[in-house]
């Protein structure tokens, strides 16, 4: 997971994580985008990467880009 510093105007702050899965199933894939999406509006997707495996098609490797937006206080 590679995490990136906010960008802030002083009233707002984006951040924005990249996160790596590699040969997983699809459930993990699944269940990782499901809590991904619980968590809309306040985490959103920007980049999404899905390849197979080509010696084993049944495992996955996954990048995601996120980004959130805090209010500063």
């Amino acid at each position: 997971q590679t995490c990136a510093l906010p960008i802030s105007n002083g009233q707002f702050a984006v951040n924005t994580a990249t996160c790596d899965v590699r040969n997983a199933p699809y459930e993990v894939i699944q269940k990782l985008y499901q809590q991904l999406q619980q968590r809309a509006p306040y985490i959103g997707i920007e980049q999404f990467s899905l390849q197979s495996n080509r010696a084993n098609p049944s495992q996955l490797s996954l990048t995601l880009k996120v980004s959130s937006v805090e209010i500063a206080r």
